[in-house]
């Protein structure tokens, strides 16, 4: 009985009955083509006893429907970043298809520091996917392209929510590696009493980006070098993350003002890719993709964990300088590490490393000791993150004891008695290194690829039940660190390559 007057197609109607037969609320579900859609009702369409209807009266039955759909915009898979030469390349994705004539260049927005002079757009060939190119500049800088929300098209396409991907693309140069100039000598006229502005440098690409497990299986924490500002201090990182096969980039609110933060609520099993970018006003360009797989350490059965990223096991940072009295593990299995005597305690250090804390020792009796259980007690695996100071030597790092003669401990220059590393330890700089205990038999790997030890133990180092902890010296007190912790993992059980 309905009858479609306006210029919208494919509509499919239904109606709903108020209950008095006679108020009807009449809904347009489908809509194919957008257009304006205006209801009648024909003469002679329904019946009340012997009566039949008028043709319909109306004032107010036509509305505008408009179809509308998302855009977002990425750097093109391969496209280098700072970019030396042209093309500079985007993947624009439609939601859905679009007539692609009314998709043109003046639909593009340049909101970067670049002076872009020609856009060029290559269509997939299945009207959703677009390559917009930048193929002329007339100066360097960054190149942001944006579709406006709301951009109405000869078509009658409404394009709503479209999405900016700030990639941070700094066009170098224009057809040669140097840097591209904007002359305006000989095209205005001379000029007095003006202020001009330099245009401020955003900071450097953030290089360094890194990955570590929390005690969730639902974050990730990141941290990242600190890069230069150029001149005007960095305010705030954004950090953007997705799962990797994906292409819609995810932002870590609020933007972190330090050089680390955690990503949550992401998915265990799941492989991310994260990338990094600075901001001083102006956002530089976006770090090298780095890619995690979420995983929960707990699963390891850790006996042993302390983090100096989370030294208080809250999320708090002490002050730079304080005095670290209690190293809290984080496995809620160890005791925490501790010392009362404020004359031997290590000290909390920001930006030791990597823009991130680590604990100071110099030359402390016993610096900090704690307990631990161990259930298993035949093997283990050791897993620490330090650096020990040049100018010293047979200092040592960690060491537990069990009860009789068990023992182990991590030296700088020797394992298992008086067996020199081979090569030598590399200090000076932060390592991390992995200690796997098997029976009488260890290896001691640097940086996850050079095997410094690969042999007999010395000492017996089996055990089940309490023991103790001690951090930057060993239980004698006679071979005291010059150094960094960064942080400490200890296994009770051999854990396997992949797990490491």
């Amino acid at each position: 009985d309905i009858v479609q007057n306006g210029t919208a197609t494919s509509v499919t109607w239904n109606i709903i009955n108020s209950g008095d037969d006679t108020n009807y609320t009449l809904q347009a579900t489908v809509i194919t083509n957008a257009g304006t859609v205006v209801p009648s009702i024909a003469i002679d369409s329904t019946t009340s006893g012997s009566f039949k209807n008028y043709a319909s009266a109306s004032t107010d039955n036509s509305v505008d429907y408009q179809l509308t759909f998302d855009v977002t915009i990425n750097q093109k898979g391969g496209q280098s970043d700072p970019a030396t030469t042209l093309p500079v390349e985007f993947t624009v994705v439609f939601s859905e298809a679009i007539n692609a004539a009314s998709f043109t260049t003046a639909d593009i927005t340049q909101n970067g520091t670049a002076s872009v002079d020609t856009w060029n757009i290559i269509n997939s060939g299945d009207d959703t996917t677009f390559t917009i190119q930048v193929t002329a500049t007339t100066a360097d800088g960054t190149i942001v392209p944006s579709i406006a929300a709301g951009e109405n098209d000869a078509d009658g396409i409404e394009l709503q929510g479209g999405s900016i991907q700030l990639n941070g693309g700094t066009m170098i140069g224009n057809v040669t590696s140097g840097a591209a100039r904007l002359v305006l000598s000989g095209t205005i006229d001379p000029m007095t009493n003006v202020l001009v502005d330099t245009s401020q440098l955003p900071p450097n690409q953030v290089t360094g980006v890194t990955t570590a497990p929390t005690t969730s299986n639902t974050e990730l924490g990141v941290s990242w070098i600190i890069p230069a500002n150029n001149g005007t201090p960095i305010t705030h990182y954004s950090v953007q993350y997705r799962e990797q096969g994906t292409s819609t980039w995810l932002n870590k609110s609020p933007n972190p003002t330090s050089n680390s933060t955690t990503i949550t609520g992401l998915t265990a099993g799941i492989t991310y890719e994260i990338r990094v970018a600075a901001s001083n006003g102006v956002l530089g360009p976006y770090s090298a993709i780095s890619t995690a797989e979420i995983f929960d350490v707990m699963s390891l059965n850790p006996i042993a964990w302390l983090d100096a990223t989370d030294v208080n096991g809250d999320g708090s940072t002490p002050a730079n300088g304080t005095k670290v009295a209690t190293w809290v593990d984080l496995t809620g299995v160890a005791q925490d590490a501790t010392e009362a005597n404020v004359a031997l305690q290590p000290v909390y250090e920001h930006n030791a490393q990597n823009g991130l804390p680590a604990v100071r020792f110099d030359n402390l009796d016993r610096g900090l000791s704690g307990g631990f259980t161990r259930s298993t007690g035949t093997d283990l695996t050791i897993i620490i993150v330090g650096q020990y100071d040049n100018g010293y030597s047979d200092k040592c790092m960690l060491e537990f004891q069990g009860p009789g003669n068990a023992r182990a401990f991590f030296i700088d220059r020797r394992y298992a008695g008086n067996t020199l590393y081979s090569p030598a330890l590399t200090k000076g700089s932060f390592r991390m290194w992995t200690i796997t205990n098997s029976g009488t038999y260890s290896t001691v790997t640097e940086d996850g690829t050079t095997q410094m030890y690969a042999g007999n133990n010395d000492f017996n180092t089996d055990f089940t039940g309490a023991g103790t902890y001690y951090l930057g010296d060993d239980a004698t007190g006679g071979n005291r660190m010059y150094g960094y912790i960064g942080e400490i993992l200890i296994f009770d059980n051999a854990l396997s390559a992949q797990d490491i």
